[in-house]
């Protein structure tokens, strides 16, 4: 069991190594981590009494589309949640818009889906990029708790994965 730890440490340290290399060959794809800071503020629309059921903030990563040639690059930066409330929909959407407008959001397109009414939002973050955010409702399929989902994405600096 020892060796197996020490052998999975190795196969950490080693894929930091990569990622480092990685990183340090194609750039930095967000120089001290000002675009994903300026996205997660969007988190605030989360309702203080809501259960959160998946938060994730991602920093980008070198990709590529199955490793095809000519597809890699940097993955965007997002953040995103997931997140249930008994707060009824107008309430949440008129509240994440005056949380979004007071972070310099701007409303861009009001969304519909068969589950109800969201809302997107852009804005210009550091670098000059072009984010987009937006509050929908979501759900995992037949007979699944409908839940909203907040999320933020913005090109990363460098080269950017495509061709998917």
């Amino acid at each position: 069991m020892h060796h197996l730890r020490a052998t999975r440490r190795g196969l950490s340290g080693l894929a930091t190594i990569v990622l480092i290399a990685a990183c340090a060959n194609h750039g930095n794809p967000d120089p001290g981590g000002r675009i994903l800071s300026s996205l997660t503020p969007v988190l605030n629309v989360i309702p203080h009494n809501a259960q959160v059921i998946v938060r994730d903030t991602g920093k980008p990563h070198w990709d590529s589309c199955d490793g095809r040639a000519g597809t890699f690059g940097f993955d965007p930066v997002q953040v995103d949640a997931e997140f249930v409330t008994a707060e009824a929909p107008s309430a949440l959407l008129a509240s994440a818009g005056q949380t979004m407008a007071a972070a310099g959001w701007r409303v861009e397109q009001p969304l519909t889906s068969p589950l109800g009414p969201g809302t997107e939002w852009t804005r210009t973050v550091p670098g000059g990029a072009r984010a987009t955010a937006s509050l929908a409702p979501g759900t995992y399929g037949p007979g699944s708790e409908t839940y909203w989902d907040v999320e933020a994405m913005a090109p990363s600096h460098g080269r950017q994965a495509s061709g998917c």
